[in-house]
Order: C-alpha cells, then sequence, then structure tokens
C-alpha cells in the first residue's frame, strides 16, 4: 500500500516568511525622535524653540536652523530663551488681580514688540486673551528690573494664585503652549510669595 504524505511547498513557506517580515517592520515600536520642524534633523533632548511671528507657533528646531532663521531684521522666527532668573519682590494685591477681571486664577502676562502688555488665561480652546488695556501692568513690567529685561513675545511672567501663596514665574512661551511636553523648556523667573 503506498501511504501519501504531502510534503510542504519549500517556496510557498519561503513566500509566507517573507511578507510576516515586511509585515513586522511596520509594526515594530520604533524609538521616538523628535525632529527639526524646519528640516526635519533630528533633535538632541534639549534644542532650541522658535516663535513664528505670524502665526505665534511653536516650532522645535535644530541649532543650524535656529541661527539662520533667527536674529535677521524682518526675519520669520524669534529665538525663544532659556535662562531662569529669580523673581523674589514682585506680587499681584487682590484688588489689582480682581481689576483686570480674570475669571480663573491662572494667568500669563506678555509684552509684544512695543511694550504693550497683555494678559492671557488657558482654557478649553486654547490661550484667550483678556480684552482689558493693560496700562498699569506695563508700568509694572517698565518698573520691575526682572520683568523689564523680558525679551518682547517669547517671554512672559506666569501667574498662579492656586492653592497656597502666589506662584510666579517668568517663563518662555515654549512651555505655555497647548500640548508642549517639554518639562525641560521652563526658563524665566521663578519665585514664590
Amino acid at each position: 500500500m503506498n501511504a501519501h504524505v504531502d510534503v510542504p511547498d519549500i517556496s510557498q513557506k519561503n513566500e509566507e516568511r517573507e511578507v510576516l517580515g515586511a509585515l513586522r517592520r511596520f509594526t515594530r515600536v520604533r524609538p521616538l525622535e523628535e525632529r527639526c520642524e524646519l528640516c526635519v534633523a533630528a533633535l538632541e533632548p534639549e534644542h532650541p524653540h522658535l516663535l513664528h511671528c505670524e502665526s505665534r507657533q511653536i516650532a522645535c528646531a535644530c541649532d543650524a536652523c535656529a541661527v539662520l532663521f533667527c536674529g535677521q531684521e524682518g526675519g520669520k522666527f524669534l529665538r525663544i530663551p532659556r535662562r531662569i532668573l529669580e523673581l523674589e519682590d514682585f506680587a499681584f494685591g487682590d484688588l489689582e488681580w480682581e481689576s483686570m477681571m480674570l475669571p480663573i486664577h491662572l494667568a500669563f502676562f506678555v509684552r509684544d514688540r512695543d511694550g504693550k502688555g497683555a494678559a492671557m488665561y488657558p482654557s478649553p480652546a486654547g490661550a484667550v486673551a483678556s480684552q482689558l488695556g493693560m496700562e498699569s501692568l506695563e508700568r509694572r513690567f517698565a518698573e520691575h528690573p526682572a520683568l523689564a529685561r523680558m525679551e518682547p513675545e517669547v517671554e512672559t511672567l506666569l501667574v498662579n494664585r492656586n492653592g497656597e501663596g502666589e506662584l510666579l514665574h517668568c517663563a518662555n512661551r515654549r512651555m505655555l503652549s497647548a500640548g508642549g511636553t517639554d518639562s525641560n523648556e521652563m526658563a524665566g523667573v521663578v519665585g514664590r510669595r
């Protein structure tokens, strides 16, 4: 009696392995690597950030792009600094805070290139700018040495009046960007009242 034994086709098995191998390449977990948003170069964990002057969007950048695109008259980007200073002798009084009519106890204050101040606060839809004039705030910024040295548009005074005391940060805009995850990007003036 002749028994028939099925012998697998070797070429079919090789083809199946190739297909599975190709699919595995797509399912592998790839290391998350931040890239320069201007030239797509790989970035170090500590890297520059740029503020697009028109769109107000913050971009991660490599050192070369940060040098190339910043510091030019009429350039599209401003470099966001990383400096940290201590702010000890500044606080908002309760009446002063209430006069700004901010709906929450967390706000940030920024100056434009002309020195005009603006108060902003977070909301589910992103940062909301207060529509009130900030003349008294502009005067306070001009009078305080550390706040007077803040770079317009890229550094901001962050005030958190929630909890015990008043927490003050003069931070860069990267820290305040919606969805920003770089905790190492906080820079500016820090103090607690």
